[in-house]
């Protein structure tokens, strides 16, 4: 589970769209899993919350908002923080 707090320059909540595009898809949980990307829209308060495949199956995802890209691994745990993904 990616969690997080999506925020302004100015310290506001930010409702900016998050997109998560995985390498490539693969078999999580006895499903196939696509290599769609994941676009998740943050809730008023900037808060955002997606179940993710790790990079271990999905190989790594490249993440978007603020006009930032950053090629991420997502951990095989219970939940990640969405700011120690982008440090």
């Amino acid at each position: 589970m990616v969690v997080g707090t999506i925020k302004k320059t100015d310290g506001s909540p930010s409702r900016e769209k998050v997109v998560f595009s995985p390498a490539h898809g693969g078999i999580y949980d006895g499903s196939f899993i696509s290599a769609a990307p994941v676009v998740v829209i943050p809730d008023a308060s900037g808060k955002i919350s997606i179940k993710l495949p790790p990079s271990v199956v999905m190989g790594p995802y490249s993440v978007r908002f603020h006009g930032q890209s950053r090629q991420v691994e997502i951990p095989d745990r219970a939940e990640v923080d969405l700011q120690e993904l982008m440090a």
